[in-house]
């Protein structure tokens, strides 16, 4: 082995807190390098140690701040990637990387780097809340609902949509040709463009919102997938707490997508509605969910927050056109298709011999019947467990239970009064349901022959469905 390998793995073992090494300011150079790597196989946190190492022993090295700089906004967290930006200007003015950092600063919408000796300043409060007047209709699109807050209008200079990774390629651009609403949409051409763009120029709570409303267009249904990633860290915890949504590009033209909380799976820890740090695009990250397909041009219209909908006789759990990325494994499809929308597909009750949801909303109280249209391939006599949860961290799982056959074969509404669910251990209550699930295989049920299963709408009543809604599509 080369004496120059022999250093790098010695700085990097240094930094990741692997041994009793002494980082010496000519090894620094090395430290970058690695932190280059990392940060492209992404690995964002291993990276970041290594260049927090590196400024330890070299603070006015201004390619370490400059790649710590976006190792931190890849991370969920801007403002104090921001800071390095303006440290790259700071420490090296006439540098390459201090042109790169202005620059930077400018695609954030962050004021220009201050002259030399001067305090950096602050990061800018969250863009003001903009409500859309009731009655007034967009040029080109239709009228807001009273209190809608626009998230953006892909109107005017588009570069406050960051690229990950910078690496030349353009973000969303203007384009007039296709257009929702005002002069322009955004154009995302996921061939040429970076795979993965977000934006810090949003609304940051949201909590007093119902759903995220998106217009998007696609060019062509070419079956790709990617999210929509509100970041949402939690200080608690340094993983990348987000929401994230899948979307499957399997339609031509515009078509509006309503998503609500319960509609995005979470990963880690998300704080949630309450605190959104970015909101992003992504084809590039999260492997096991998007797909990446030649061709796939979007553009984006409006992006809105729209006001949430009072209490009423209904609570939809789960709505399969947009909520089939929260119930984990499921995948979506067309066929079969309740009304012209997406169906959940649990492909197999054999080799997946469970569902979970931990999104849905998590107060039942004050309803009496719990619905779900399924779709049944064949009638073949096997049992599910419905589970739902409502654990108070007692020893084992607390919450409530039902098991029902499949016994029927095409679309069906199964409709539980929630006196009949069976208690398990200590549940906190029908208020505080913490998760559902879909079990083949557990509480004396076993998969059997097996069987595929789709899901459409789920929703909490009232009542008992009336006759209309228990009525199979046409």
């Amino acid at each position: 082995m080369r004496r120059g390998t022999v250093l790098s793995m010695a700085v990097v073992l240094a930094a990741l807190g692997a041994g009793p090494w002494v980082v010496a300011d000519t090894d620094v150079a090395a430290l970058i390098v690695q932190a280059r790597q990392l940060k492209q196989d992404g690995r964002l946190e291993d990276a970041q140690k290594l260049l927090e190492q590196a400024l330890a022993s070299a603070p006015a090295n201004a390619e370490a701040h400059y790649v710590l700089a976006w190792v931190l906004i890849g991370r969920g967290q801007g403002v104090e990637g921001a800071k390095h930006l303006y440290e790259v200007v700071r420490v090296a003015p006439d540098s390459k990387f201090a042109q790169d950092a202005r620059d930077a600063l400018k695609r954030l919408g962050l004021p220009d780097a201050p002259a030399a000796g001067a305090k950096p300043p602050a990061a800018p409060a969250p863009p003001a809340a903009t409500e859309q007047q009731p009655g007034v209709q967009p040029p080109g699109g239709p009228a807001m609902p009273a209190g809608t807050l626009v998230v953006d209008d892909m109107q005017g200079d588009l570069s406050r949509w960051i690229a990950w990774p910078e690496q030349g390629k353009p973000r969303l651009v203007a384009d007039a040709e296709i257009v929702k609403q005002g002069a322009q949409s955004g154009k995302w051409d996921t061939d040429a463009a970076a795979r993965y763009i977000f934006s810090y120029s949003i609304p940051h709570d949201w909590s007093k919102y119902g759903c995220l409303d998106l217009w998007i267009h696609s060019q062509k249904a070419t079956g790709a997938v990617f999210l929509v990633l509100p970041e949402s860290d939690n200080p608690a915890t340094t993983d990348r707490d987000c929401l994230r949504c899948p979307v499957k590009v399997d339609w031509e033209g515009w078509k509006e997508f309503k998503l609500h909380e319960r509609s995005f799976q979470r990963a880690y820890k998300p704080v949630g509605f309450a605190k959104i740090d970015n909101l992003g695009f992504d084809m590039e990250h999260w492997a096991n969910l998007v797909k990446y397909e030649p061709g796939t041009v979007l553009r984006f219209g409006d992006v809105c927050l729209l006001p949430a909908e009072p209490p009423g006789e209904r609570l939809l759990l789960f709505h399969a056109d947009t909520d089939w990325g929260a119930m984990s494994p499921l995948s979506c499809t067309l066929k079969p298709s309740r009304a012209g929308g997406h169906s959940a597909e649990w492909a197999s009750t054999v080799a997946q011999t469970s569902l979970f949801d931990i999104s849905m909303p998590g107060n039942w109280s004050g309803y009496g019947y719990l619905n779900m249209w399924v779709h049944c391939a064949a009638a073949v006599g096997d049992q599910v467990v419905l589970f739902v949860e409502s654990d108070a961290g007692h020893k084992g799982v607390d919450g409530f239970r039902v098991t029902f056959p499949l016994d029927w074969s095409g679309w069906k509404l199964l409709s539980f009064p929630l006196a009949s669910f069976a208690t398990c251990g200590e549940p906190m209550g029908w208020d505080k349901v913490t998760m559902v699930n879909f079990l083949s295989s557990a509480y004396g049920v076993t998969p059997g022959q097996g069987a595929t299963l789709c899901f459409d709408d789920i929703w909490l009543s009232k009542q008992l469905p009336t006759d209309a809604e228990k009525q199979p599509p046409k």
